[in-house]
């Protein structure tokens, strides 16, 4: 199951605020899938890809969908929605 048909299965009224995603290397594509129009997480956590180039993809990407980088780890990436503040 992807991430898009199991938010479409099991997201409910109540929002999720966190979302952390560590797939060991595909983190960009399930970060992608994602419509965060309709799943407005708070805070996102995503674990630094760069020995695969994707850390700037990964910035870029969730820096356009009003997210801003606010922490980060050795291994990952901390985001916070912009509306959030």
């Amino acid at each position: 199951m992807n991430a898009k048909a199991f938010l479409q299965e099991y997201w409910r009224e109540a929002p999720v605020s966190f979302l952390s995603v560590d797939t060991e290397g595909t983190d960009i594509n399930i970060i992608r899938s994602i419509d965060f129009d309709k799943y407005p997480f708070d805070i996102v956590q995503v674990e630094k890809s760069e020995h695969l180039g994707h850390d700037t993809l990964l910035l870029d990407f969730l820096q356009n969908k009003n997210y801003f980088l606010v922490a980060q780890t050795n291994v990952n990436f901390i985001f916070l929605r912009k509306s959030t503040i």
